[in-house]
């Protein structure tokens, strides 16, 4: 009876073991189903169950899904893979397809021998496969036709099934061995929770998720059903199983997507982390962006969640910037915990970027406590509350943390400097930066610190003179601090350029090309091109060109950097018209590159197409509206050579009064370029006219030649005698009163102008083109006695004119010094005859010859206009004179003649 009744009684516990789901659950069949209809070839009946986790991350399930759609037993369109398989691992990859592989194969087990289920049980054991291992154990169990039962030894595969993870092996050894314990637990008692879940509708991941409760922590128990639970789809398991992982574990990313995928708000946070600081995986900012975004609008979002997508929305990372979408987020932020200074301080500092600083100062005001950044912030915001008002509060607050050697400071206060609107102690401001560079571990800000040194002695170097360092010294280490700040490596490519160190600046330039930036190819062409002019092997001078050209074509098919294309549509036009690449380009193609720079704004190109016009240049007809035009443009930018040119422009047009203007503009503005432009005009000037020369003038001509290079010095007092009729006593009186130097023209060396400022052709078609040089070219005509008469008064002339410019140069100053003026009516006398004498009354003028010059003898130095004027009337009278005599005198041979 009692036999009878355990067998009974096992009968019962097989049969409930193999409706493990109890009365409540009888119609609703879970992964264990599918596995045993799929084991059976009852595929139909599979595809029931498995049609519900269709592109769900129950990684158990995703093999048997994707087999059941590739052999049509499951129809489902459109499932995109999971985002997570792509970061699984070998060892991930193999438990999970344990299962799958092992039902696959079950079928042709049960046809097998026992001695090759024992031979297969031994790989099986190898390969660490619980399901392959549980299948020969049902084998062993209920026996086949070539297997003897062995309920033993099915018990003792049943453990190594279990070990190796297939929970079904409890489920067996419950009804084998119901007592057998396992880490603390019996079997039974551990079958009992999972029927018991499973009997409430829940899946087997929910059961194996309650069991991993039941154990301490970290117990061994805990660990292998949370790991299960995690295989068969539960959220928080998976999300548990993840952060049991290191940061950055590759299994830690894995899981935590699949958590994520069943919509868990911090999985949905942490693999969002995960993709921003590339943890586990590379950067993925719009990965990022996608989970902080689902995180933000999940209904159990926290104030994380809101701060987090905010700071995205605000940073543009992944998405495109949006402060308004920022200040949204950070405003939820705000209303669900206003204790937050983190979330204060962001909010702040948000609405300050979009100009509601009035709300944004109470707010960056509370969170200034919380670091330097904040209180560096907070005065930020004060300066466009109000600049003017709130100045010297922001400059103390500056001044205090860049003492403290906060970076951002000190280069504020560097841009105050900069700007004009404070005085400070720039040695004090260095050793702030020098404090701050030594405790800074940022790179990048120690970069951009050095970077901020390098404007100051660029811009401020007069103040910088007693220092050995060089602005090219400080951007050297802006690089050293951080090789890959672009900002700091193209400052220092342009600074060697600068200094003509163009290879050195060329090793930069194309580390920045390849770096992707697309504003340097101009920079790299002109660095190509100043090496074929230094390259003295006429081969490696033409590849230099053709590389200039080709990087001045890469920058020109770049439209989003117009300067940058202007000049280097300036720079090819260069290239060209100087003849380095062949062959040459027509004139249209030519000018059309020189129209580009000029209407991109580049002042040289604007300089050379302004010269075009003026002198049909290029097949260009003569404008001199347009030539005009261009000058004007080039001159607003500061352009030297546009400014001779513009003036040289007016003697053709014959405004005196505005090449006057601006040849005195161009002394004050330029002293030693103009007066070093002059001397070399006229040298150009001497060089066409000597050719008319006879040698009979040869020492006129050097006398002439010693006269203007007086006019280059400084006028000596012993070098011009007093008029005797001045007293000694008043002549010292005089001296006394006088005494502040000489005005004077400082001489330099002869500068060769670059090309694109002052053109050769300009100077020389200008010098050929005028009235003075048809005159000489004219006097060829004549005999030799009417030619040496033509060049005489040619020759006076020119004296005539380089007096004039002196005295309009002398018109533009307001202390003209008498003996100055003195010397220049001592060379009137030599070039047009005459003396001085004083005439009557108590004027006492001076007259040349019989002319009154209208100049008084003053007691003390002239700083009037009005005998500059006299002075100016008096030479125009006296060469009106002198030509008149030289009229009436030919008049006369003419008559003798007939």
């Amino acid at each position: 009876m009692r036999l009878n009744l355990c067998v009974l009684c096992y009968l019962l516990c097989g049969m409930f073991a193999l409706n493990i789901y109890g009365a409540e659950a009888q119609d609703k069949k879970f992964l264990f189903d599918g596995i045993k209809h799929y084991e059976r070839g009852e595929y139909s009946q599979a595809a029931e169950v498995f049609k519900r986790y269709v592109g769900k991350p129950v990684p158990v399930a995703i093999p048997f899904c994707q087999d059941l759609i590739e052999n049509g037993h499951l129809r489902v369109e459109g499932i995109p893979p999971l985002p997570s398989a792509e970061f699984v691992d070998g060892d991930e990859e193999k438990k999970n397809q344990s299962w799958f592989k092992a039902a696959k194969e079950y079928a042709d087990l049960k046809t097998k021998s026992q001695k090759y289920l024992l031979a297969r049980l031994s790989g099986a054991r190898n390969m660490q496969s619980g399901p392959l291992l549980y299948l020969i154990g049902t084998l062993f169990e209920e026996g086949t036709s070539s297997v003897k039962q062995d309920r033993q030894k099915a018990i003792e595969i049943y453990m190594e099934a279990f070990k190796f993870r297939d929970p079904r092996a409890i489920l067996s050894l419950a009804r084998l061995s119901p007592s057998t314990n396992v880490w603390g637990f019996t079997v039974q008692s551990i079958q009992k929770i999972i029927l018991h879940v499973l009997s409430k509708g829940r899946d087997e991941g929910h059961a194996f998720f309650q069991l991993s409760r039941q154990a301490a922590e970290k117990n061994e128990f805990l660990r292998y059903f949370l790991y299960l639970a995690a295989q068969f789809g539960h959220a928080q398991a998976q999300f548990d199983w993840a952060t049991s992982h290191c940061s950055g574990h590759p299994q830690s990313l894995f899981w935590m997507m699949h958590a994520a995928e069943q919509n868990n708000c911090t999985a949905l946070s942490a693999s969002a982390y995960a993709f921003e600081k590339g943890e586990g995986a590379k950067i993925d900012l719009r990965r990022a962006f996608g989970y902080y975004s689902r995180a933000a609008h999940h209904p159990e979002a926290t104030v994380i969640e809101f701060f987090n997508f905010g700071c995205m929305c605000e940073d543009g990372a992944g998405t495109t910037p949006s402060l308004e979408d920022a200040i949204l987020w950070f405003g939820k932020a705000y209303e669900r915990d206003k204790s937050d200074l983190n979330v204060v301080n962001r909010l702040g500092l948000a609405l300050g970027r979009v100009g509601r600083y009035a709300e944004a100062s109470p707010l960056l005001g509370a969170s200034r406590s919380l670091h330097q950044k904040a209180e560096f912030n907070y005065a930020t915001n004060l300066l466009f509350l109000d600049s003017v008002e709130f100045m010297p509060e922001v400059v103390e607050i500056y001044t205090k943390l860049a003492s403290q050697g906060f970076l951002e400071a000190a280069a504020g206060i560097a841009q105050f400097v900069l700007e004009g609107k404070i005085q400070f102690d720039l040695p004090r401001l260095k050793s702030f930066f020098e404090s701050g560079i030594a405790q800074e571990k940022d790179s990048t800000l120690v970069a951009e610190a050095y970077g901020s040194l390098y404007d100051l002695y660029d811009r401020l170097n007069d103040q910088f003179v007693q220092e050995s360092v060089t602005s090219l010294d400080i951007i050297r280490k802006a690089v050293e601090a951080n090789p890959r700040h672009i900002g700091a490596t193209h400052a220092l490519a342009k600074e060697l350029k600068e200094v003509e160190k163009y290879s050195e600046a060329l090793d930069y330039l194309l580390f920045l090309e390849k770096a992707g930036k697309r504003d340097i190819f101009n920079d790299i062409g002109a660095c190509f091109s100043s090496l074929g002019i230094k390259e003295k092997q006429g081969k490696q001078r033409k590849e230099f060109a053709l590389k200039a050209r080709n990087y001045f074509l890469k920058q020109i098919a770049v439209e989003d950097f117009p300067q940058e294309r202007a000049m280097a549509a300036y720079n090819l036009y260069a290239l060209y018209n100087q003849g380095r690449v062949t062959p040459p380009l027509p004139d249209s193609e030519l000018l059309s590159y020189l129209k580009m720079g000029a209407e991109g704004g580049d002042p040289d190109a604007q300089n050379d197409l302004g010269a075009a016009n003026m002198l049909e240049l290029h097949g260009v007809l003569q404008n001199f509206d347009e030539a005009e035009r261009l000058f004007k443009l080039a001159v607003a930018q500061g352009m030297y050579g546009a400014k001779v040119n513009l003036m040289q422009l007016c003697s053709l047009k014959g405004d005196e009064a505005s090449f006057s203007r601006l040849f005195n503009e161009l002394f004050a503005e330029y002293p030693d370029q103009f007066s070093s432009f002059i001397e070399t005009l006229m040298t150009k000037i001497e060089e066409i006219l000597s050719e008319t020369n006879s040698t009979d003038d040869a020492e006129d001509d050097a006398e002439e030649d010693r006269t203007w290079d007086m006019s280059f010095d400084a006028v000596r007092a012993s070098e011009i005698s007093p008029p005797a009729s001045l007293p000694d006593a008043k002549r010292e009186k005089e001296d006394a009163d006088i005494k502040e130097g000489t005005y004077t023209v400082a001489t330099a060396p002869i500068a060769t102008a670059p090309i694109a400022t002052v053109p050769h052709t300009t100077l020389k078609d200008l010098i050929t083109s005028n009235q003075l040089s048809a005159a000489v070219s004219s006097s060829k005509k004549l005999s030799k006695k009417e030619q040496a008469e033509a060049e005489e008064q040619e020759r006076l002339q020119r004296k005539y004119a380089r007096l004039m410019a002196e005295v309009e140069q002398l018109k533009g100053t307001r202390q003209t010094k008498y003996r100055k003026v003195r010397s220049l009516i001592d060379r009137q006398i030599q070039a047009f005859g005459g003396r001085l004498i004083n005439s009557k009354g108590s004027g006492r003028r001076l007259k040349v010859g019989q002319e009154h010059s209208g100049f008084h003898q003053p007691h003390g130095a002239d700083a009037k206009g009005g005998a500059l004027k006299s002075l100016t009337d008096l030479m125009d009278q006296a060469a009106r004179s002198q030509e008149e005599g030289q009229d009436k005198q030919k008049g006369q041979k003419s008559d003798i003649k007939k």
